[in-house]
C-alpha cells in the first residue's frame, strides 16, 4: 500500500493509540487498515506526524503526564510515506 500511515504494532492497544501533546497523553481512537508484525497502518483517527507512546503501561490514562525515555528513527520505507515518530515515554 502506497503512502500508508504506519506506526509500530506495539503502539496499538485496543482500538487507540496514545498521543504525546508534550508530556501530557490523549487517547485516540483509529482504524485500523493492514497489520503486520511490526507495523500496523492507520486509516482514520492520527494525523500524519503525530508522535505516539510505544509499549504503553497499563495504567496510563488519557491526560497523562509521560517522559520521553528516547525518540525512534522515523519509519519510511520504499512502498509507504509513513511519517509518524514513534517514541517511547514512561508514566511519571
Amino acid at each position: 500500500v502506497q503512502d500508508a500511515l504506519l506506526v509500530p504494532a506495539n503502539a496499538v492497544r485496543g482500538g487507540q493509540v496514545f498521543v504525546l501533546d508534550n508530556e501530557v497523553v490523549r487517547a485516540r481512537p483509529v482504524k485500523i487498515g493492514i497489520q503486520g508484525r511490526a507495523t500496523v497502518q492507520i486509516v482514520d483517527g492520527l494525523d500524519e506526524g503525530a508522535r505516539v507512546v510505544v509499549n504503553p503501561p497499563a495504567g496510563l490514562a488519557s491526560g497523562g503526564r509521560v517522559r520521553l525515555a528516547h525518540r525512534e528513527p522515523r519509519l519510511a520505507g520504499p512502498h509507504h510515506r509513513a511519517r509518524l515518530l514513534a517514541s517511547s515515554a514512561t508514566a511519571r
